[in-house]
């Protein structure tokens, strides 16, 4: 959320104790002018559904400038489903996760998608099992969605197993 260098490491020491006692991330970024706000910096303030909508926008932008359109309708079929876009999503290596929690370590997947040879795939986690292959990306959200925990809600705000 705040990142930044400098050669005193006092001047790290405050920007942690700032951060504990719960000061806001701008007015962190104020007192310590070598700091920086990442995108969700402000959104992660706001609470954990503002955060997940911020981070489906970047998803979506980031998809817009993929190199293949298979992705990108990928990416637009699964945030068309409200029980994914109540998670917040995050790519690694074009694959589409979810996370129940907002923060980094972020949940196990409870489902992943990507675009697979001859249509998408759907499956378990980053290197869990395949759930399925479909023709279309709609059929894998739908796939995708078929296979969510029963009861999961919308993510929460913090980072796995803290």
């Amino acid at each position: 959320m705040i990142s930044g260098q400098t050669q005193k490491l006092s001047e790290v020491a405050k920007v942690a104790r700032e951060w504990r006692h719960g000061t806001p991330l701008r007015d962190i970024q104020r007192s310590a002018p070598f700091t920086e706000l990442t995108y969700l910096a402000e959104a992660a303030e706001q609470g954990p559904a503002h955060l997940v909508s911020v981070q489906w926008e970047w998803v979506r932008q980031d998809a817009e400038e993929a190199p293949w359109p298979e992705y990108r309708v990928l990416v637009e079929a699964a945030y068309a489903e409200p029980r994914l876009r109540q998670l917040f999503p995050y790519v690694s290596h074009w694959l589409l996760r979810f996370s129940t929690t907002t923060g980094s370590p972020f949940s196990p997947d409870v489902v992943c998608l990507q675009v697979g040879r001859d249509g998408y795939v759907v499956k378990a986690s980053s290197y869990g099992p395949v759930l399925g292959e479909t023709a279309g990306p709609e059929e894998a959200v739908a796939l995708a969605a078929r296979h969510l925990p029963t009861g999961i809600g919308p993510a929460v705000t913090g980072a796995y197993g803290k």
